[in-house]
């Protein structure tokens, strides 16, 4: 699953912004470029695994789509 998709079943770039607490233009950055810094996942798993239907987030996920993205894991 590419990040850009994350971010939206997430709830969009605001969603994670406030819920990361960094800037919006910098989840905006991370949605139109298609990625997550990876020093951003352990935070983003661990606000997802308590939400219902978001389980898949998980670090393999966004390591994936990382790579999906043109970067080495």
């Amino acid at each position: 699953m590419d990040h850009a998709a994350i971010i939206r079943a997430f709830g969009g770039a605001d969603a994670l912004s406030a819920a990361l607490g960094v800037p919006y233009d910098t989840a905006r950055k991370w949605l139109d470029r298609g990625r997550i810094p990876p020093r951003h996942w352990p935070a983003i798993v661990a606000l997802t695994a308590g939400t219902k239907g978001l389980r898949w987030i998980t670090c393999d996920a966004l390591a994936a789509g990382w790579v999906k993205a043109g970067r080495a894991a």
